[in-house]
C-alpha cells in the first residue's frame, strides 16, 4: 500500500533526502549552487521559510515551514534533477524516494533539530569547524557573513535563510557555537517516534485520479495525458510505484521512469 505524509500543525518539518544508493549528489561547488538556486526558487513560490540547512555530498537536511511540503520539495528536486542529469547526462532518479520528513511541533525539538543539522557537516569530517563548511546556514546567524564576501559565490548561497528562529533560541553567536560545541544531538533524537507516514486507501486513490480525469474516461488519454496524470499523483500522493501503475493499468516502469523527470 501507498502511504500519505503526516502534516504538522505547525507546517515545521526537518526535510531529509539521501542520494539514490547513497551516491554522491554533489560533485563540486557548481552543483550546490544550482541546488540552492532551485530551493530558494521554490521557496518563493510555495512560501516556504528556511531556517536551517546543511547540503551534505550524498544528502540534505533542511528545517522549513511550509503548508504545502510535497509540491515545495517536488518543486525544487524536479528543477534541480533536470539540470543534474543533462549536465551529467544521466536519467534516473537522483535522490531517494519517497523523500523523509520529520514533525517539529515543540521548542524543544526544532531546537534539536536545528543542532543537529548544523552539527552534521563536522560530524561527518566534512570540515574541522562550522566556519569551514561553505554550504549550510551555519554563517546566516548574528551577522556572521563579512559583508564584504556577500558577493563571493563560494562563501553567499542563493538561499535565502529566516534567522529569527535561531536568533531568538540562542540569542548570540556564542551561544549558538557553545551550543554546537557542547550539546550533541544524535540521530534518535531527531526523529519521531510515529512514523512519519499513513497508509492511503485505494478509493482515495480513485478519488484523487477522477478529480484529476474530470469527468473523462482513463480510455480517452494520449500517451503525454497519461504521464501528466501519473506525475501529478507521484507529486500529490506520494502512492508506490505499483499502486499507481494498477490504477492507472500501465507497468511499473512506465512509473518509475517518470519520477523526477
Amino acid at each position: 500500500m501507498g502511504k500519505i505524509r503526516r502534516l504538522s500543525e505547525v507546517g515545521i518539518y526537518h526535510i531529509y533526502l539521501r542520494g539514490n544508493s547513497k551516491f554522491i549528489i554533489f560533485y563540486e561547488d557548481d552543483d550546490y549552487r544550482q541546488f540552492c538556486k532551485c530551493i530558494d526558487i521554490a521557496r518563493v513560490k510555495h512560501g516556504a521559510k528556511i531556517y536551517a540547512y546543511a547540503l551534505m555530498d550524498n544528502h540534505i537536511h533542511l528545517l522549513v515551514r511550509c503548508v504545502a511540503i510535497d509540491k515545495f520539495v517536488s518543486g525544487f528536486m524536479i528543477g534541480f534533477v533536470m539540470w543534474y542529469n543533462r549536465k551529467y547526462k544521466l536519467s534516473d532518479r537522483l535522490c531517494q524516494s519517497p523523500y523523509n520528513s520529520a514533525v517539529k511541533n515543540t521548542y524543544a525539538k526544532i531546537r534539536s533539530s536545528i543542532l543537529y543539522i548544523l552539527q552534521n557537516p563536522v560530524k561527518a569530517r566534512m570540515c574541522s569547524t562550522h566556519e569551514e563548511h561553505k554550504w549550510s546556514s551555519y554563517k546566516m546567524y548574528f551577522n556572521n557573513i563579512d559583508k564584504k564576501k556577500k558577493k563571493i559565490a563560494d562563501v553567499f548561497t542563493n538561499i535565502e535563510v529566516d534567522t529569527s528562529m535561531v536568533q531568538e533560541m540562542f540569542e548570540s553567536k556564542e551561544n549558538l557555537d557553545f551550543e554546537l560545541s557542547n550539546n550533541s544531538i544524535c540521530e534518535k533524537e531527531i526523529r519521531e517516534k510515529e512514523d512519519n507516514w499513513k497508509r492511503i486507501s485505494h478509493s482515495e486513490l480513485c478519488a484523487e485520479l477522477n478529480r484529476l480525469l474530470n469527468n473523462r474516461e482513463l480510455s480517452e488519454l494520449s500517451r503525454d495525458e497519461l504521464k501528466m496524470i501519473a506525475r501529478l499523483i507521484i507529486r500529490n500522493t506520494t502512492a508506490s510505484y505499483g499502486q499507481i501503475a494498477s490504477l492507472l493499468h500501465v507497468s511499473y516502469e512506465f512509473v518509475r521512469k517518470l519520477k523526477y523527470r
